[in-house]
């Protein structure tokens, strides 16, 4: 990158190749900062879903190794419920705002 901007500091590009080396510069500099707000999201979901797994499997009562059947049966039915409500054009808001009340605790 400094290779590029001392380039740009000589004065021995036409104006022509200096807009196009300025525009790729800024794309560039977009693209970085795109890309590290992409990062941060992956890292929150990531947290997310880690955070969930240990919650589950603390207040379920189940080891990793070896969850029970119905708890996971379950899960794979609303898995499925709530996907089928995705490709449907459902809202998601909307969907993960349903009472959804387990059937395997009282």
């Amino acid at each position: 990158m400094s290779d590029v901007t001392a380039l740009l500091e000589e004065g021995e590009l036409s104006s022509a190749a200096r807009h196009a080396v300025e525009n790729l510069l800024r794309r560039h500099r977009l693209l970085e900062a795109e890309l590290v707000r992409q990062r941060e999201l992956l890292q929150e979901w990531i947290l997310s879903q880690q955070t969930y797994k240990a919650l589950y499997f603390q207040y379920s009562g189940q080891a990793p190794e070896a969850p029970r059947v119905e708890l996971m049966r379950e899960r794979d039915a609303v898995r499925r419920r709530l996907q089928e409500e995705f490709h449907l054009g459902s809202d998601p808001l909307a969907v993960l705002d349903e009472q959804a009340r387990s059937q395997s605790s009282p």
